[in-house]
């Protein structure tokens, strides 16, 4: 960085993905340059908070190696970012950086996981992510139902301070009881072919009715009825925006492949809210780099670490993420990952 301003500095970090031949390495180092004397404060039109510099940084096209990861994490803690922000600015979840920083530990009066036990050689409890599959989240559910059946209390199941509840059905039945407004994010990926354009509209009517005047529906999409679904979604909501997942290896599209001879490198996003509601209060990134296929569970999976991506950049810990046709249940590990509230449906059970 010999010669260079902060402000060039800068001004490459924020482009590094446009820039041919710029390595995670000058990324890396481009950051720890403007974290030192706290150079940080003096680029662009100068910023005076940590997380605020922190969000307009994006690392997340490069892949980071741990012990990279988690010098820059220090470094950001000790000049007062917080978590969230340095997860956005390096790439990743806020899990993920709460156990490069060791602070993911288990709350209390909360028995510990298998993974999360004393070893016999530390004599510590290390923490580790939790992994869960879609059927397990399934079984987890009926297993609480049963568990409910036999308790005199109706209270909701906890998984610390997050309620789990998958339910098998057709969402329109059995997600009715949801209460009007109490929805922070709606993320779900609904079929894309043509016989399954009204349950568009239904998802349309559902989410105007539950989420909060600050919630947003995130919906993945497919491009060939890309047209229709934007129609069918805007009868009863008001387009917020539309992002894109950037798939890890492009490949043509099934649905578009006899008609559309098209090397499909992306996923949209179709970000909506309520007609009168009062739109994302906080700054978000609009594009996910894919982490490739997870298609263990379900033909048409979605992998965890995008949806938990998501979930973070519109949901803060505890709050409520409904999926109405959540598949093999991704939406729902995530949640269980990041501590938020999950209420979920699928029909095919």
């Amino acid at each position: 960085m010999a010669g260079d301003s902060p402000d060039t500095v800068y001004g490459r970090l924020l482009e590094s993905v446009h820039i041919s031949g710029y390595t995670m390495e000058r990324a890396c180092i481009g950051l720890e340059y403007l974290l030192d004397e706290n150079r940080w404060k003096s680029v662009g039109v100068g910023f005076d908070d940590i997380d605020a510099f922190s969000k307009s940084i994006d690392l997340s096209q490069f892949r980071i190696a741990v012990d990279r990861r988690k010098k820059l994490a220090k470094r950001l803690e000790e000049i007062g970012a917080t978590q969230r922000a340095t997860a956005k600015a390096l790439g990743v979840t806020h899990t993920t950086v709460q156990r490069d920083l060791g602070t993911s530990v288990p709350k209390k009066n909360q028995k510990p996981r298998d993974s999360e036990k004393e070893s016999p050689s530390s004599g510590t409890n290390v923490p580790m992510p939790l992994s869960v599959s879609g059927p397990q989240i399934m079984r987890t559910a009926e297993n609480r139902q049963e568990r409910q059946k036999k308790s005199v209390s109706t209270k909701d199941p906890v998984i610390g301070e997050a309620r789990i509840d998958l339910r098998h059905g057709d969402f329109k039945e059995v997600l009715s009881d949801i209460e009007d407004g109490s929805v922070s994010l709606l993320l779900t990926d609904p079929p894309y072919g043509k016989k399954f354009l009204d349950l568009w509209k239904d998802l349309g009517k559902f989410a105007a009715r539950v989420l909060s005047p600050t919630g947003i529906l995130v919906a993945y999409s497919g491009q060939m009825y890309l047209q229709e679904c934007l129609s069918a979604l805007s009868e009863n909501l008001l387009y917020w925006w539309t992002g894109a997942i950037l798939h890890k290896s492009p490949g043509l599209s099934p649905l578009g492949q006899p008609v559309r001879k098209v090397i499909n490198g992306w996923k949209p996003l179709l970000m909506y809210i309520r007609k009168d509601g009062k739109g994302v209060q906080e700054v978000f990134r609009d594009l996910v780099r894919g982490e490739g296929q997870e298609k263990d569970a379900h033909n048409w999976q979605q992998p965890v670490s995008e949806a938990a991506w998501i979930i973070e950049q519109f949901t803060q810990p505890g709050e409520l993420v409904v999926d109405p046709m959540a598949g093999s249940g991704t939406v729902g590990v995530a949640c269980e990952n990041t501590a938020r509230s999950f209420i979920g449906a699928e029909l095919n059970g």
